[in-house]
């Protein structure tokens, strides 16, 4: 029986805003889950993805989309004005 190589799943990124920004995680955390789990039904659904494809997708698109915001928003802060 052939061996079935099984990579871990990546760790997802998570949110980290400036304290300007405490309690916005939250909203913004559910806006990113709801825009990944779209993203990635709609490709499951019309490209046919396998169900590993889809999850591999959907880490991808957390952490990018993750990755930006905090990127984007790290430079926003009082300190920095």
């Amino acid at each position: 029986m052939p061996m079935i190589s099984t990579t871990p799943p990546r760790p997802l990124t998570s949110l980290k805003l400036p304290r300007e920004y405490d309690g916005l995680e939250g909203l913004i955390e559910i806006d990113l889950q709801a825009l990944v789990h779209v993203l990635a039904s709609q490709a499951h659904e019309r490209l046919r993805l396998t169900p590993r494809q889809r999850d591999a997708l959907e880490t991808n698109l957390w952490n990018r989309l993750v990755t930006a915001v905090n990127e984007t928003m790290e430079p926003f802060t009082i300190e920095n004005r």
